[in-house]
């Protein structure tokens, strides 16, 4: 199918990508740095780098955040691309490049909450190796929660999907800021 739309032979399409999952992978990768690339510049103030290390750590929760509204579709492809990796049992050193394209908001956290513990604003006993993956994770797995499975059962329709996730972030702020 892909040979076809793409107008190619399917032995050209073995020839850059000798099995399915390679090229699933490549996809996925592609598609985030294109999609990244166009959010970061929209998500970011000018001033990010002015900020203190806890407003940095807002700003990049915040944008995670809003890729509810910005790019759900992205968010949908990265539990479907979960799913196939699961289902495939592709093993993880064939991620490796996907997984360098993909968490490129890590080494900003990482930066972030150094920063904040140098100046102040952030927790000097928090361990931003945790904190980062737990913070991310959670506010993705809400978002993806809400686009894929929306409102499930009643409860989940007496708060807005924005006030939870909003909600969500501020318990991760909460928890890292100096008191």
């Amino acid at each position: 199918d892909i040979a076809k739309r793409a107008e190619v032979g399917t032995v050209t399409v073995y020839r850059y990508f000798e099995t399915k999952p390679k090229l699933v992978i490549e996809c996925a990768t592609k598609l985030w740095s294109r999609e990244m690339e166009t959010l970061m510049p929209l998500l970011f103030p000018a001033n990010f780098s002015n900020l203190n290390g806890f407003e940095q750590v807002k700003c990049i929760l915040d944008m995670i955040g809003s890729m509810y509204e910005e790019c759900p579709v992205l968010l949908r492809l990265l539990e479907q691309f979960d799913n196939y990796i699961v289902k495939e049992q592709i093993p993880k050193e064939q991620l490796l490049q996907y997984e360098a394209e993909i968490i490129d908001t890590r080494a900003m956290m990482l930066e972030a909450i150094q920063a904040g513990q140098k100046d102040g604003s952030i927790r000097s006993d928090i361990d931003a190796l945790q904190f980062y993956p737990t913070s991310t994770h959670a506010v993705v797995a809400l978002i993806q929660k809400l686009l894929l499975r929306g409102d499930v059962l009643r409860s989940d329709q007496e708060t807005g999907v924005k006030a939870q996730i909003a909600l969500l972030i501020e318990m991760e702020l909460f928890y890292i800021k100096v008191t």
